[in-house]
């Protein structure tokens, strides 16, 4: 435990470090930070370590969102390295920490972007197959129902034909 401006601080470096391994298992595309109540930064990912210590009191999460939620989500510029980003952050109860994880959001719009573009590719791809069935059992429907009609043609001569036929066999016969 250590006085930091005031605060308690409990994270000592093996916690700290603790936190590095535990969190370097999970791929991230942008930043994470673990802060003190302090507004001192303990950890901050993908920053290396000499980040650690830095004042974040100029962050707006410290000046105006913390204090009056304890969780939630917003867009600000980072102190850390000065990118507007998307963040979601939660104050712990129990101990004086905070973390907030924050994404670019020129890098997330353009993850979006090319997903909806895949999407898009795929869904013309999927209507096309889907036009040129439709336009195949269409067909297939068209000459069923010119068949069906040349045979109840054929049917009507064979049966007005065979109506002549016995008249005559009666006339004649």
């Amino acid at each position: 435990m250590m006085l930091y401006n005031g605060f308690i601080r409990f994270c000592s470096p093996p916690s700290v470090d603790y936190f590095r391994r535990f969190y370097s298992y999970y791929e991230l595309s942008d930043g994470m930070c673990c802060a003190d109540a302090g507004r001192h930064n303990l950890y901050a990912r993908p920053m290396p370590d000499s980040y650690i210590g830095k004042n974040l009191s100029v962050s707006p999460l410290f000046m105006k969102i913390l204090a009056n939620s304890d969780k939630g989500s917003g867009q600000w510029t980072a102190a850390l390295d000065g990118k507007k980003r998307i963040f979601g952050f939660v104050r712990s109860q129990r101990y004086p920490l905070v973390v907030a994880a924050g994404y670019d959001k020129r890098a997330l719009f353009n993850h979006w972007l090319k997903s909806w573009v895949q999407d898009l590719i795929l869904s013309l791809a999927l209507l096309l197959v889907i036009l040129l069935l439709g336009t195949f059992v269409l067909r297939q429907a068209r000459h069923t129902l010119r068949y069906q009609r040349e045979l109840t043609r054929l049917r009507d001569e064979l049966t007005a034909a065979n109506r002549s036929r016995k008249i005559r066999h009666r006339v004649t016969g």
